[in-house]
């Protein structure tokens, strides 16, 4: 038994492979790498957040969509030490705003899925 360490650039197709090499073949993985491939629509969708219109659309914390430009408190503490921030952070999602929640409530307005959800809720 011969142990040989080898990175594949490319996949090996299976045709080129014959059952002698397949049966002599044993695969040992140290590590897979791995990227998320959701984007922040899909984030809004598995949060719960019915769209990037809604009022408050950032998927961490509570902050109105108009509020997205402002700097956070970490930020300018770090940009000015010296001068107090003019508006404090705003609430994470958590309690009756967290992702669970907010997704639980998407579920029951549109009957697990199955139906749009209400004009006057969208914005919510």
């Amino acid at each position: 038994l011969q142990e040989v360490n080898i990175q594949f650039m490319l996949p090996i197709p299976r045709q080129s492979l014959t059952d002698a090499d397949l049966e002599a073949i044993k695969i040992d993985s140290k590590q897979i790498i791995g990227f998320p491939s959701n984007d922040y629509k899909l984030n809004h969708a598995l949060s719960g957040i019915n769209s990037a219109s809604a009022k408050n659309s950032c998927v961490c914390c509570m902050a109105p969509s108009n509020a997205f430009k402002q700097l956070s408190e970490a930020v300018h503490r770090h940009r000015n030490p010296n001068i107090e921030p003019p508006c404090k952070d705003f609430p994470h999602r958590e309690g009756e705003n967290s992702i669970d929640k907010c997704h639980e409530r998407i579920v029951k307005l549109t009957g697990g899925g199955s139906l749009p959800i209400p004009v006057e809720r969208k914005r919510e």
